[in-house]
């Protein structure tokens, strides 16, 4: 009776966790987004903005399986040739360049900008420059502002358990 009693208890409150791991992805933006306006600052256009899941667009530009590995203490990461060959197609103007966003799970974590690589002055911003490499840097330049989205825990967690940060 004790063991039927246990067994039911059992199978009553255990749920197997599913193991699924987190989809690092990055997205374009459906549209172009407004700048964040901070008082005391004066924003260009390209500057930081705020985007939600309804502005992103439906299908990843660099998908999860392109996005090789994190050093979250470089801010770098490194991807596949194909992710490499659509980050250097991309034409971003000189001076606003072209808005993304990196997900997990399609939720957003950070919001930036491809910069087009002869440029020579640095949006208000996090700025991937659009070269024909594997490897890109998470630049940012965002005065007045403290939080460093390069170092937030949900993104550091997604490469950790994807077995991707360095």
């Amino acid at each position: 009776m004790k063991l039927l009693i246990t067994l039911i208890f059992f199978l009553g409150f255990y749920t197997p966790a599913i193991s699924q791991k987190p989809k690092i992805e990055i997205y374009l933006q459906k549209k172009r987004l407004p700048p964040i306006e901070k008082e005391g600052l004066s924003f260009s256009r390209a500057s930081h903005f705020n985007v939600t899941s309804k502005d992103i667009q439906d299908s990843a530009f660099i998908l999860d399986t392109e996005i090789l590995n994190y050093d979250s203490s470089k801010n770098i990461f490194k991807v596949a040739a194909s992710a490499s060959l659509k980050i250097s197609s991309l034409d971003p103007s000189i001076s606003e360049g072209i808005q993304f966003t990196l997900t997990i799970d399609k939720r957003p974590i950070l919001n930036g900008y491809f910069i087009n690589k002869f440029t020579s002055s640095a949006l208000l911003s996090y700025m991937i420059m659009n070269r024909n490499d594997s490897i890109y840097s998470i630049d940012r330049l965002m005065p007045g502002i403290k939080n460093d989205d390069r170092k937030n825990p949900i993104l550091i967690n997604a490469f950790k358990v994807t077995a991707r940060l360095e």
